[in-house]
């Protein structure tokens, strides 16, 4: 049982501020005597380390006030009263304190019932060290401790940065843990209601510039001399010495001239810069092969402030092929040229009608003759797709592929066998869901879960047990309305509930093109199990 003990007091610094230590010691005086016992578990070196704002007064109270404070909280939940406290403290050291705070709980196991330490460790704590709370919450994944990383995708949304919500984002679509990917989406459907927008919109408005300039440009400062990095479509970056005009390929180390203390920085930063533009091209990936898969449109300026204005994204535009919609209808393809034109397949200028609706133009849409001439358009100026746009299979369904009286399941997969590899590997890459697990662990669907069209589809299969190894024999593929938070989902083993299928023949056809072409992947599985054979 662990026991309360009495705190040392903490000795002034030289030239610390009587009033700030009366202020200390105010605070010592609110901690409520329950709480304060049941942090007791913090090393009070922990508490020590803090420091008023002139860096010289000790400030262990306030710390233990505001820890105290957030300890019993059931969500992550700002405290004005705590900002405010913090607000008065050196910044640095509270940072550090609230990170050994953390590592401590870490390495002591996680307790669950000590959480609550994510939650002032998320508010506080600089989005380049927080994003690490990433790996960290896939690994309580991993152990089945889904409720403490689902606490912790909540407690990550609650740092408001962009890059915290784009992280709390790819959780959402990841975690292959249901109850951590409702916690995460819930967090960003709270902060995206707070803000008055809907989740695809907040979404769009939190992908940040990482400080490039329009032209995608960006400078760093070692004092009398700086340097340059320019982002090339391929997301990497080119660096340019401004006092000689010459590319280098990496920032070179302080001359006696320059300010260490800048070039230190510039340095840690240009470092810090990489691995954020990583993480974004990685969130922005994901959305867009969705949006290729699902046809969400922007309007036009809408389009213009996400993939023109910022740096990042107009690396994406320029490289892929768009659509201009009429009510849901194709009008003409064309893609973003450097200029800022735009251009269509047969290399002529295009001007966007005013009233049209813009999302990536799909290959089933566009023709086996314009996806050809957009193929050798860029070719022509040796342009890599950060998607494989183009390369999509297109698969138009026939009508004797549908059983209408199995609740219009669609049965070209029908007994084919493959591997459980293959099934679990398929739903990991497309963040598929399992189904309902029966006895011994067997399981008999994985599904595919579109918000924005609001559908589900879903791979039914018989005969694996979750990590037997088993092979598994495919039954139908099935469409369906995607399951409410308060509407139980259709699927049950290996089954449909009658009436709760729909007939694909009517929905978007580059939605049940594009699932197919991902559920097609198991017919290749099979051929190569039976080669194996």
């Amino acid at each position: 049982m662990e026991q309360a003990v009495s705190e040392p007091a903490a000795t002034p610094a030289a030239g610390a501020d009587p009033a700030s230590a009366a202020q200390d010691a105010a605070w010592e005086a609110k901690v409520n005597p329950a709480r304060k016992k049941l942090i007791a578990w913090v090393p009070e070196e922990i508490f020590a380390a803090v420091r008023f704002a002139d860096g010289k007064t000790p400030a262990p109270n306030a710390l233990r006030f505001v820890f105290a404070e957030h300890f019993l909280l059931a969500s992550p939940i700002p405290l004005p009263e705590c900002a405010e406290i913090l607000a008065a403290l050196d910044k640095k050291s509270v940072q550090q304190a609230l990170k050994a705070l953390y590592e401590n709980w870490l390495s002591t196991g996680a307790d669950a019932k000590k959480k609550a330490v994510l939650i002032p460790y998320c508010f506080y704590t600089p989005i380049n060290e927080l994003l690490a709370l990433k790996k960290q919450i896939y690994d309580w994944i991993d152990a089945s401790r889904g409720a403490l990383a689902a606490f912790a995708s909540e407690c990550f949304a609650a740092n408001g940065n962009d890059l915290a919500f784009l992280a709390v984002d790819e959780i959402s679509q990841k975690a292959g843990n249901k109850q951590v990917k409702k916690a995460a989406q819930g967090a960003l459907l709270r902060a995206a209601a707070d803000l008055g927008i809907t989740l695809d919109e907040l979404l769009d408005k939190i992908v940040p510039t990482l400080d490039f300039d329009l032209n995608g440009k960006r400078i760093f400062d070692f004092g009398p001399r700086q340097f340059e990095a320019t982002l090339q479509k391929d997301f990497s970056l080119a660096l340019t010495d401004l006092s000689t005009g010459k590319p280098i390929k990496s920032l070179p180390a302080p001359n006696a001239k320059d300010d260490k203390e800048k070039a230190d920085h510039a340095k840690a930063e240009l470092s810090e810069l990489k691995k954020f533009i990583k993480a974004v091209v990685k969130s922005q990936t994901m959305r867009l092969e969705r949006v290729l898969i699902d046809g969400r449109p922007w309007k036009i300026e809408a389009w213009k402030k996400l993939f023109v204005e910022n740096p990042i994204m107009r690396c994406f535009a320029s490289g892929l092929i768009w659509g201009a919609y009429n009510d849901g209808k194709l009008i003409e393809t064309f893609r973003y040229m450097d200029d800022g034109t735009f251009n269509t397949a047969r290399d002529e200028e295009y001007t966007l009608p005013e009233t049209a609706a813009i999302s990536l133009a799909h290959p089933i849409e566009m023709g086996e003759e314009t996806t050809t001439a957009w193929k050798q358009q860029l070719e022509d100026y040796e342009i890599i797709q950060s998607i494989k746009q183009l390369e999509v299979k297109v698969i138009p369904l026939k009508d004797d592929d549908i059983e209408t009286e199995k609740n219009f399941g669609v049965k070209r997969y029908l007994g084919n066998t493959v591997p459980e590899s293959a099934l679990t590997g398929l739903a990991k890459k497309y963040d598929m869901e399992r189904g309902p697990t029966g006895d011994s662990g067997s399981y008999y669907s994985y599904a595919f879960n579109d918000t924005w069209l609001g559908l589900t589809a879903a791979i039914t299969f018989d005969g694996p047990y979750m990590g037997g190894g088993e092979p598994g024999e495919l039954l139908y593929a099935y469409f369906y309305k995607l399951p409410g938070p308060d509407t139980e989902d259709p699927m049950d083993y290996g089954e449909i509930a009658k009436g709760a299928g729909l007939d694909p023949r009517t929905l978007p056809l580059r939605f049940v093109s594009s699932i197919l072409s991902i559920f097609d992947n198991l017919l290749k599985a099979a051929e190569s199990a039976e080669e194996d054979e």
